[in-house]
């Protein structure tokens, strides 16, 4: 499958409102390696990324040590995504999880322009690491998550926690909010 102008990319997609890209797994678990990708197109900002349940020896993508993005991520029953190290996963639009996004060592950040929403069951057993927040017509947590890291809102970012957000702190980690330069609203728990 080539992609671009390749027809059958066009054909593909020829329902959809916005481009989307399969994660195939077939090269390596790079989420840059365009050749892991159906359509050899890596997701960005504009671009959809789904990613199936796939069967072995195929490999599910991991990002571990730069940003990446994808306008709509969709994982399926079975499939994973893992973010990790100083890698950041940035999404445009929304999130639809019915497998594993596993974020308790990475960062995810929510850069829409629209509003943006955290779906209960995002977050691998309800933990992330680091949460950045960009968009300015807003992100709503719609399940109780706990944060280990660093939770950014940047300039013009607005961020409700619904109250769901817990600030979790070990013996050798302490939750954190950034200096804040947007608007964050919601009561948070501190542990």
């Amino acid at each position: 499958p080539g992609g671009g102008n390749d027809p059958a990319f066009f054909f593909f997609f020829l329902d959809s409102f916005s481009p989307k890209t399969v994660w195939e797994g077939d090269v390596s678990s790079s989420w840059n390696n365009e050749n892991n990708w159906l359509t050899e197109i890596v997701p960005n900002e504009t671009i959809d990324a789904e990613i199936p349940a796939v069967i072995s020896p195929k490999v599910y993508p991991v990002i571990s040590t730069t940003a990446r993005s994808a306008k709509n991520l969709t994982i399926a029953s079975g499939a994973s995504v893992t973010v990790n190290g100083t890698g950041v996963l940035n999404i445009a639009g929304s999130v639809s999880n019915s497998g594993t996004l596993n974020a308790i060592d990475g960062t995810i950040g929510f850069i829409g322009k629209a509003a943006q929403s955290i779906p209960a069951n995002t977050f691998s057993t309800g933990f992330i690491k680091n949460l950045n927040v960009s968009n300015t017509n807003g992100v709503a947590m719609n399940s109780a998550t706990s944060l280990t890291g660093v939770l950014t809102v940047n300039s013009g970012g607005s961020f409700n926690t619904n109250d769901y957000l817990t600030l979790k702190s070990t013996a050798t980690s302490t939750a954190v909010i950034a200096p804040v330069v947007g608007t964050v609203t919601g009561k948070m728990t501190i542990e």
